[in-house]
């Protein structure tokens, strides 16, 4: 099936930041990457003109994390983010934990005024890193 054109940008946009996502968590610590969120949404200012609805955005993610290898929780929970703000649409990264089975597990999703957006089921996780904004 064909897309139309600004569906093909934003795939194009939302790949380009899950990939860029992906490489700079496994070259970068969590904390510096982090900090780095200004100059890398400075990058992506310089792309056309953005558009797109929350519920596109989080599809567009959803897509190009199944071309991009290892685009795990966080890595797709970052990349939504960053196009999230890109338009101005307040949200928030959590990063939370749960024990399973005797083991420590950790999920990252985004969520915008309570709501999930990406992450799936996260209510056996507790929330340790909340950031961002809320939506105006």
């Amino acid at each position: 099936m064909r897309r139309r054109a600004p569906e093909r940008r934003l795939l194009a946009e939302a790949t380009l930041i899950v990939a860029i996502a992906r490489a700079a968590l496994s070259i970068v610590p969590y904390g510096l990457l982090r900090r780095a969120r200004r100059p890398v949404l400075r990058l992506v200012a310089k792309l056309p003109p953005a558009s797109g609805s929350a519920e596109s955005l989080v599809a567009a993610v959803r897509a190009a994390a199944r071309h991009v290898p290892g685009a795990s929780c966080l890595t797709q929970a970052i990349a939504l983010h960053l196009l999230l703000e890109r338009r101005r649409i307040g949200s928030h990264l959590v990063v939370g934990v749960a024990r399973h089975d005797g083991r420590f597990r950790a999920h990252a999703w985004v969520d915008r005024d309570g709501e999930v957006l990406l992450g799936g089921d996260i209510g056996r996780y507790n929330a340790l890193l909340r950031l961002g904004r809320s939506a105006r």
